[in-house]
Protein backbone atom coordinates (compact mmCIF):
# COMPACT_ATOMS: atom_id res chain seq x y z
CA UNK A 1 0.00 0.00 0.00
CA UNK A 2 1.36 3.52 -0.92
CA UNK A 3 0.08 6.35 1.72
CA UNK A 4 1.46 10.00 2.52
CA UNK A 5 0.05 13.68 3.40
CA UNK A 6 0.29 16.94 2.91
CA UNK A 7 1.34 19.66 4.95
CA UNK A 8 -1.96 19.90 5.50
CA UNK A 9 -2.89 16.23 6.56
CA UNK A 10 -4.85 15.95 3.37
CA UNK A 11 -4.04 12.14 2.10
CA UNK A 12 -4.39 13.05 -2.00
CA UNK A 13 -1.06 13.36 -2.63
CA UNK A 14 1.14 16.07 -4.09
CA UNK A 15 2.57 16.49 -0.55
CA UNK A 16 5.43 18.76 -2.28
CA UNK A 17 3.44 21.12 -4.88
CA UNK A 18 2.45 18.48 -7.28
CA UNK A 19 -0.85 18.83 -8.81
CA UNK A 20 -3.63 17.86 -5.99
CA UNK A 21 -4.63 13.63 -6.18
CA UNK A 22 -1.18 13.11 -7.39
CA UNK A 23 2.63 11.87 -5.97
CA UNK A 24 5.69 13.21 -7.69
CA UNK A 25 7.88 10.31 -7.46
CA UNK A 26 11.31 10.69 -8.64
CA UNK A 27 14.00 7.75 -9.03
CA UNK A 28 17.35 6.87 -10.46
CA UNK A 29 17.41 3.69 -11.68
CA UNK A 30 16.21 3.27 -15.04
CA UNK A 31 15.92 -1.06 -15.36
CA UNK A 32 12.93 -0.69 -13.29
CA UNK A 33 11.46 2.50 -14.97
CA UNK A 34 9.16 -0.02 -16.78
CA UNK A 35 8.05 -1.96 -14.40
CA UNK A 36 7.30 1.33 -12.07
CA UNK A 37 4.91 2.72 -14.74
CA UNK A 38 2.92 -0.36 -14.92
CA UNK A 39 2.63 -0.69 -11.26
CA UNK A 40 1.54 3.01 -10.75
CA UNK A 41 -0.73 2.47 -13.73
CA UNK A 42 -2.68 -0.46 -11.72
CA UNK A 43 -2.37 1.24 -8.65
CA UNK A 44 -4.34 4.39 -9.96
CA UNK A 45 -6.81 1.93 -12.13
CA UNK A 46 -7.30 0.60 -8.73
CA UNK A 47 -8.49 3.80 -6.95
CA UNK A 48 -5.33 5.28 -6.02
CA UNK A 49 -3.85 8.91 -6.90
CA UNK A 50 -2.17 8.61 -10.37
CA UNK A 51 1.78 9.24 -9.81
CA UNK A 52 3.78 11.37 -12.06
CA UNK A 53 7.06 9.67 -12.50
CA UNK A 54 10.17 10.77 -13.60
CA UNK A 55 13.29 8.64 -13.98
CA UNK A 56 16.44 10.91 -13.52
CA UNK A 57 20.60 9.94 -14.78
CA UNK A 58 21.77 9.01 -11.41
CA UNK A 59 24.89 11.73 -12.18
CA UNK A 60 21.88 14.35 -12.32
CA UNK A 61 19.62 13.12 -9.69
CA UNK A 62 21.65 14.92 -6.78
CA UNK A 63 21.39 18.45 -8.61
CA UNK A 64 17.16 18.07 -9.44
CA UNK A 65 16.70 17.39 -5.85
CA UNK A 66 18.81 20.34 -4.61
CA UNK A 67 17.24 22.89 -7.23
CA UNK A 68 13.74 21.06 -6.27
CA UNK A 69 14.67 21.81 -2.45
CA UNK A 70 15.81 25.35 -3.26
CA UNK A 71 12.98 26.45 -5.12
CA UNK A 72 10.43 24.44 -3.39
CA UNK A 73 8.85 22.36 -5.17
CA UNK A 74 10.47 19.04 -4.09
CA UNK A 75 8.69 14.98 -5.23
CA UNK A 76 6.59 13.58 -2.85
CA UNK A 77 9.08 10.63 -3.24
CA UNK A 78 13.12 10.47 -4.20
CA UNK A 79 16.26 9.18 -4.25
CA UNK A 80 19.32 10.94 -2.83
CA UNK A 81 21.98 9.29 -5.68
CA UNK A 82 23.79 12.22 -6.98
CA UNK A 83 23.75 13.72 -4.41
CA UNK A 84 27.31 13.32 -2.68
CA UNK A 85 25.94 13.79 0.71
CA UNK A 86 23.50 12.61 3.51
CA UNK A 87 19.57 13.95 3.82
CA UNK A 88 20.67 16.53 6.39
CA UNK A 89 21.92 18.94 3.36
CA UNK A 90 18.30 19.43 2.39
CA UNK A 91 17.80 20.73 5.87
CA UNK A 92 16.29 24.15 6.13
CA UNK A 93 18.25 26.61 6.87
CA UNK A 94 16.24 27.85 10.04
CA UNK A 95 16.89 23.84 10.97
CA UNK A 96 13.33 22.75 10.61
CA UNK A 97 12.85 19.32 9.32
CA UNK A 98 12.50 18.34 4.86
CA UNK A 99 8.90 16.88 5.37
CA UNK A 100 7.04 15.35 8.68
CA UNK A 101 5.85 12.31 8.80
CA UNK A 102 2.70 11.60 10.02
CA UNK A 103 1.31 7.49 9.45
CA UNK A 104 -2.18 6.35 7.59
CA UNK A 105 -3.40 6.11 11.16
CA UNK A 106 -2.47 9.49 12.88
CA UNK A 107 -5.63 12.01 13.36
CA UNK A 108 -3.61 14.31 11.10
CA UNK A 109 -3.40 12.05 8.29
CA UNK A 110 -7.05 10.16 7.74
CA UNK A 111 -6.79 6.50 6.23
CA UNK A 112 -6.44 7.15 1.85
CA UNK A 113 -9.80 6.97 0.10
CA UNK A 114 -7.92 4.39 -1.98
CA UNK A 115 -6.47 2.24 0.52
CA UNK A 116 -7.90 -1.28 1.42
CA UNK A 117 -8.32 -2.66 4.81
Amino acid sequence: MLTGCDSGGSSTGGASGGAPGHIKWWDQFLPKAELEKKTFATFHADGGPEVDYTVYNPNDMGQAVQLAHQSNQMPDVFTLAGLNSSAAILQAVDGSRLSRTRTPSSPACPRAPWSKG
